[in-house]
């Protein structure tokens, strides 16, 4: 006698608590992705920030070494004076007031330290990177005497030509300027930072 065997295709769905974890694995992952994109975005202003300081220093610093800006050639040298909101000082980009931020300057009427409305301005720049709320968090003066830390609103940094001898706020009495930038968005810091004895500048990247 030959029996049959009728097997049965049972083929099973995803219930709904399974399709519910599922959306919620999903929906965590994607917030990680984006916050993680959006902390990127962010240190990546600072860094760029931190560069552009960085980069205004080195270009007075090249400039007082070549005389390289030539229609500022009876500069005395050439500088980066730096400032906070708290300093109430301010500079002109075009139409656009910054009141805090970098002024790259010659010069031109030899005290080694910058005048408003008397040295020449060679480039006004604001620290806010892409929209990101980047500050000037501290602005620090070692003193070669001794050791010790002043904190100021704003500080000098300047080159003089041709040998690119380095002054901090017209003066050998401090040995190091450090400049710490933030991003008020996370909290994040940087800081750039000027040797006046080597003429070496140095920033987090």
């Amino acid at each position: 006698m030959i029996t049959y065997t009728q097997q049965t295709d049972v083929r099973r769905g995803f219930t709904l608590v399974e399709m519910l974890v599922a959306l919620t694995i999903i929906g965590l992952l994607t917030t990680v992705s984006v916050v993680q994109f959006q902390s990127g975005r962010q240190d990546d202003a600072l860094r760029l920030a931190t560069m552009r300081m960085s980069d205004a220093l080195r270009t007075s610093q090249s400039a007082a070494q070549s005389g390289s800006i030539e229609q500022y050639a009876n500069a005395q040298g050439y500088g980066v004076y730096v400032f906070q909101t708290a300093a109430s000082k301010s500079c002109v980009d075009g139409s656009t007031t910054i009141n805090e931020g970098i002024v790259l300057f010659a010069d031109t009427d030899s005290n080694k330290a910058y005048t408003p409305n008397t040295d020449t301005v060679i480039r006004c720049q604001s620290l806010i990177v892409d929209g990101a709320p980047i500050v000037l968090e501290k602005i620090e003066e070692l003193k070669a005497a001794d050791d010790s830390i002043i904190t100021v609103t704003t500080a000098t940094a300047f080159f003089q030509r041709p040998t690119s001898f380095v002054l901090i706020d017209a003066a050998t009495e401090m040995k190091k300027l450090t400049l710490t930038l933030k991003n008020t968005r996370n909290n994040h810091t940087k800081q750039v930072v000027l040797d006046r004895i080597s003429g070496r500048i140095d920033f987090d990247y």
